[in-house]
C-alpha cells in the first residue's frame, strides 16, 4: 500500500471517491481546457458539435431513420433522455454524467486496492487526462465515458451481476463496447490469475439482445448496403491518415502508456503473447473504425487501471514521494486531438478565456 490509511467503503468511500474524480478532472480541465469560444453557439462543420447535432436530434425522437450510420443503435443516451424530458442543450449533460460516474468508479476502485487516497488520486488524475475523458469533455454529445465505464466494469468488479448490467446496457451507447470486451475480458482474467473459468463468464449474455436486434433490423455485419459503405468509407479514410496513427495514440493515452506498458513486463510466457495480441487486434479494429483516431486509444484503459493498480502496489513508496512530480508531469505534456488528418493542440483554461474574450 502506498501510506497505512484507515480503509475508506460503504458510502463513506463514494464520497470520497466523487471528491477524488471531481478534484482530477477539474484539475486536468483547468490545464486541458475544452475550447470555450466554440461553446456560445451551435457551428456545424467542427468536430466539437458535428456529432452533437446528430445526437440532440436523436433526443428529440430515438427511433428516428434519417441518422448517420455511426449513430443509429447508439440509442441508450437518446432513450435517456427522451425519457427525462431532456431536449436541446440540456441533453449535453448526460456526457458529463458520464465522465463523473466514470471517474468515481475508477477512484472507488483504486482506495479499494491501493488502500490510499493518494494512490486512488493519481491513478484517477492519470486516467482523467486521456482521451477517455478529454474527448467527452472537449466535444459535444459525446457519450464514451459510459464506454469506458462499461469495459472498466468488466475488467475489473468484483461482483458478477454488475457486469451482466454493463454488457446488458452499454452496447446501446456505443457498439465500440463489443469491440473492447475480449480486452477487457482478458484483464479480468489476467487480474484473476487465470482462476475464471466458463461458469464465471455467464455475464457475457448480457450482450445477446443487442446482439439479436441489430442483426434482426440490419441483417449480418456489413451485408447491409449502408453498412458496407460506411466501411468502405472509413478504409479509405484510414489509408490517407495511417501516417499520423502513432502521434495519435501517444496523445490518446500519453503518460498512461507506462502502466499500460507495465502490465506486459509483470505478464509472462504465453499470457503476455496472448495480452499483446489481443491489444494490438483491439487497437488496429478501433483505429481502422474511426478518424478520430486519438479518441479511439481509450478503448485500452482497463489496461492502463490494472498496470495503475500493478505499479501502486509494487512501488508504494517511491510514488508517495513523488506525487507532486507525478501530477506535474501528467498535467505538463503537452495533448492534441487527432482526428483524421487534423491536429488540434490543446491549450490551458487562461488561453481558452481570452479567446472566449477576443472571439
Amino acid at each position: 500500500m502506498i501510506e497505512p490509511e484507515r480503509r475508506t467503503t460503504g458510502r463513506a468511500g463514494s464520497a470520497t471517491a466523487l471528491g477524488l474524480a471531481l478534484s482530477a478532472v477539474l484539475l486536468v480541465l483547468v490545464f486541458h481546457s475544452p475550447r470555450l469560444w466554440l461553446m456560445d453557439e451551435v457551428r456545424p462543420g467542427t468536430f466539437q458539435w458535428d456529432r452533437a447535432l446528430t445526437f440532440l436530434s436523436q433526443c428529440e425522437d430515438p427511433f428516428r431513420a434519417d441518422v448517420e450510420p455511426a449513430m443509429r443503435f447508439r440509442l441508450g443516451p437518446p432513450l435517456v433522455a427522451y425519457a427525462g424530458g431532456l431536449r436541446g442543450g440540456h441533453a449535453l449533460v448526460l456526457p458529463w454524467i458520464g465522465v463523473l460516474f466514470f471517474l468515481t468508479y475508477v477512484a472507488k476502485a483504486g482506495l479499494r486496492e491501493t488502500g490510499s487516497r493518494r494512490g486512488a488520486w493519481l491513478g484517477t488524475l492519470l486516467v482523467a487526462s486521456t482521451s477517455a475523458v478529454l474527448v467527452p469533455t472537449h466535444w459535444f454529445g459525446i457519450n464514451d465515458a459510459w464506454v469506458w465505464l462499461g469495459l472498466t466494469v468488466v475488467a475489473i468488479s468484483p461482483r458478477q451481476i454488475t457486469w451482466f448490467v454493463a454488457a446488458l446496457l452499454v452496447p446501446w451507447v456505443d457498439e465500440r463496447f463489443l469491440i473492447g470486451l475480449p480486452l477487457a475480458l482478458a484483464v479480468r482474467y489476467g487480474r484473476s490469475g487465470g482462476a475464471m473459468g466458463g461458469r464465471e463468464l455467464w455475464p457475457v449474455l448480457g450482450v445477446l439482445p443487442y446482439v439479436v436486434v441489430r442483426l434482426w433490423f440490419a441483417g449480418m455485419p456489413f451485408t447491409n448496403e449502408v453498412e458496407r459503405s460506411f466501411l468502405s468509407q472509413v478504409l479509405a479514410q484510414f489509408s490517407s491518415q495511417a501516417g499520423l496513427a502513432p502521434l495519435a495514440w501517444w496523445m490518446g493515452l500519453r503518460l498512461a502508456w507506462i502502466p499500460l506498458i507495465w502490465v506486459f513486463l509483470r505478464t509472462g510466457g504465453a499470457r503476455r503473447v496472448g495480452l499483446l495480441s489481443l491489444t494490438v487486434i483491439t487497437a488496429l479494429i478501433s483505429t481502422l473504425l474511426a478518424a478520430d483516431m486519438s479518441r479511439s486509444s481509450a478503448i485500452l484503459i482497463p489496461l492502463v487501471i490494472w498496470g495503475w493498480f500493478l505499479l501502486a502496489t509494487e512501488y508504494a513508496t517511491w510514488i508517495n514521494r513523488h506525487v507532486v512530480g507525478i501530477t506535474i508531469a501528467v498535467l505538463a505534456i503537452p495533448a492534441v486531438h487527432v482526428v483524421g488528418r487534423k491536429i488540434d493542440p490543446i491549450e490551458n483554461i487562461a488561453v481558452e478565456i481570452l479567446r472566449l474574450l477576443t472571439n
